[in-house]
């Protein structure tokens, strides 16, 4: 028969069997549809984590030398099962998929040992939720918010998922480096970086980007994309080369990979870059980029026509890798090339956040020398707030002041000056809370307490 429900007219034991066998596999397919759903949706970027965090090759020697022993052969099935995780759906149908074979198997021994009673059908899935829930989900990410941040933000800058990232809602501030240094650059990729920044809590000059060593490792994922994008190659290179070091159990991570073969190639270091794409061009969703550098490995044109941005933003002196003052440092790229938005916005917000008025004035005058017309809104309030003061501002900067940001500035300092307190509840909520001189006077605070 076409359909398992149907039987004889007269076999109505038979029928209700039949029936019952299809509801199971009815709540069976359910269950699967909610692991996919689960998956695909809030821990898609737990999916990412674990992909960048394994490299499955399809090559010969990759299978013999995980083989080689039964802790290699597991991280072999893992690694294959991983790699699908790159595409979100393919990677949600997959584990939905084992999910479900999983509780058909643990169906079929319980039938084999006469447990086949219909109410003991729901035991059949504990043996698949508990290997999801212990296995899937990591431990820290069960129990640590902070976490669960950080692979979230890694997930969505490695994404590009701008939008994603500055319409977070106002009550989910990042707490963490990783989630500010997100969040800012996600401004900075949207044109709104020296406009918006205050809207979110800022720590002080290292929250667009520290060279440092790190407490997480994804966090060493998002700088080298952010250094990339900024022009400072090597840094982007740099922070690859450590976290491809302190990946744990000597994994191996695609995404690494494929971004020491980018930063070699862009540097024209084509040797080393041959060894990275070597072993990428036998993975499934890197092979075909590498295939087609390897192809074309020695013809200069072809390489510096696909890397001309990068190579025409890059810093050229290298200074990078011994770690200069930030400001210097963005100074430099701007200097190297004046139509990196990225870096000039960059450069602005951390004279802003060094509360330099010297610099503000001075990297506004540069801005507007280089083409540039408007004033971003956080340079308009400092500029302001320091008139109010009586500070003198640079004559050279000329600009059209914003009448709500002049208003709320003024508003600003009037209750500042009535209420004597920087800790005045109303200039601790928005839009007061917003302003660079929210940011200012809290870090004047945090300057004078013992």
């Amino acid at each position: 028969m076409f359909f398992p429900f149907v039987a004889h007219k007269g076999d109505k034991s038979v029928q209700m069997k039949n029936i019952v066998k299809w509801w199971k596999t009815i709540i069976s397919v359910l269950v699967g549809a909610v692991y996919f759903i689960i998956c695909f949706f809030p821990l898609r970027a737990l999916m990412n984590y674990h992909e960048e965090h394994h490299m499955f090759r399809w090559d010969s020697y990759y299978l013999k030398e995980q083989l080689a022993s039964w802790e290699g052969a597991g991280e072999y099935l893992l690694s294959f099962i991983t790699q699908f995780f790159y595409i979100g759906w393919l990677g949600a149908v997959i584990v939905a998929l084992l999910m479900m074979g999983m509780q058909g198997f643990t169906w079929w021994l319980m039938c084999r040992v006469r447990l086949s009673r219909a109410w003991l059908f729901p035991l059949s899935f504990v043996p698949c939720a508990l290997l999801f829930y212990y296995s899937f989900v990591p431990e820290r990410y069960r129990q640590e918010a902070e976490f669960r941040e950080v692979i979230e933000y890694d997930y969505l800058v490695r994404t590009q998922q701008w939008n994603a990232i500055v319409n977070k809602p106002e009550t989910e501030q990042p707490a963490t480096e990783l989630g500010v240094w997100g969040t800012n650059f996600a401004l900075a990729k949207c044109g709104q970086l020296s406009d918006f920044m205050f809207f979110f809590s800022q720590p002080g000059m290292n929250g667009l980007f520290d060279d440092g060593q790190q407490k997480e490792v994804l966090a060493y994922y998002s700088l080298s994309d952010i250094f990339l994008q900024l022009g400072l190659v090597n840094n982007a290179e740099r922070m690859a080369f450590d976290a491809k070091q302190y990946i744990p159990q000597n994994h191996k991570s695609g995404r690494l990979y494929r971004r020491l073969a980018e930063t070699n190639l862009i540097n024209g270091n084509y040797t080393v870059s041959k060894k990275y794409l070597r072993i990428l061009k036998s993975t499934l969703f890197y092979g075909q980029w590498a295939r087609r550098f390897l192809e074309h490995i020695d013809d200069e044109e072809y390489i510096s026509k696909a890397f001309a941005w990068q190579r025409s933003i890059r810093q050229s002196s290298g200074r990078e890798l011994i770690s200069p003052d930030k400001g210097e440092l963005l100074l430099s790229l701007v200097r190297q090339n004046k139509e990196n938005h990225l870096a000039w916005d960059y450069l602005l917000a951390y004279a802003l956040l060094q509360r330099n008025l010297d610099k503000v004035a001075r990297y506004m005058q540069m801005y507007q020398e280089a083409g540039y017309e408007r004033v971003p809104r956080a340079v308009q309030e400092c500029l302001i707030g320091n008139r109010l003061l009586g500070k003198e501002e640079c004559p050279h900067i000329d600009f059209k002041a914003d009448e709500n940001v002049e208003m709320l500035t003024e508003a600003y300092f009037q209750i500042l000056e009535s209420k004597h307190d920087i800790n005045d509840i109303q200039l601790n909520e928005p839009p007061f809370s917003h302003t660079y001189w929210h940011y200012q006077m809290q870090a004047i605070q945090k300057l004078q307490s013992p």
